[in-house]
């Protein structure tokens, strides 16, 4: 089954046809001949070059309408990355987005996400805790346990360290795996 219509977008004569992803599902094409996909050439689309030279579909935040371009973590998670200048940042919008309103950020983004995690309240707040583990955002669980108990190793009184030390990597673990509200 096929047909033709408007780009809901930008207006152009559209056909529609099977998908060449999905042999139940259809897509949008420029022509019936090339079978160009309209989403890869539409005049209303905004793109974005990431680090490696892939394009990426620009999209916009809902909370300030800034420029985005979702891009998955090594754990599986979608994150929003700003982009400028038509290139996509390392900077995740959750810790620059001008428009912070604490719950109703996070909420707000929650459908977007798999889990709310340290990014959604910014890395500002969590920065010291990630420092005194020696580790840098994005992490995992992995990632976390590991540094935590290489930490602990170092810091635990019966090792040469210090109560105080202690338990300053102690709380820096507990609240990192707290706010990844990952079950242990």
């Amino acid at each position: 089954m096929s047909g033709v219509g408007r780009c809901n977008k930008c207006g152009a004569r559209i056909y529609w046809g099977q998908s060449p992803w999905n042999p139940n599902g259809y897509a949008t094409y420029d022509d019936q001949a090339t079978q160009q996909l309209h989403s890869d050439s539409c005049s209303a689309t905004q793109w974005a070059e990431d680090a490696s030279g892939r394009r990426e579909r620009v999209t916009a935040c809902k909370n300030c309408q800034g420029a985005v371009v979702w891009q998955t973590t090594r754990t599986g998670k979608r994150r929003p990355m700003d982009v400028r200048d038509g290139y996509v940042t390392n900077d995740c919008h959750f810790d620059t987005c001008g428009n912070k309103a604490g719950e109703q950020f996070d909420s707000q983004w929650a459908g977007h996400t798999e889990r709310v995690s340290a990014a959604t309240s910014g890395a500002g707040v969590y920065q010291k805790y990630l420092t005194t583990l020696g580790l840098v955002w994005p992490i995992t669980m992995a990632e976390l346990q590991s540094a935590y108990r290489k930490c602990a190793m170092v810091a635990h009184p019966d090792h040469g360290g210090s109560e105080a030390m202690f338990k300053h990597v102690k709380n820096a673990y507990d609240m990192l795996k707290e706010r990844m509200e990952i079950p242990s």
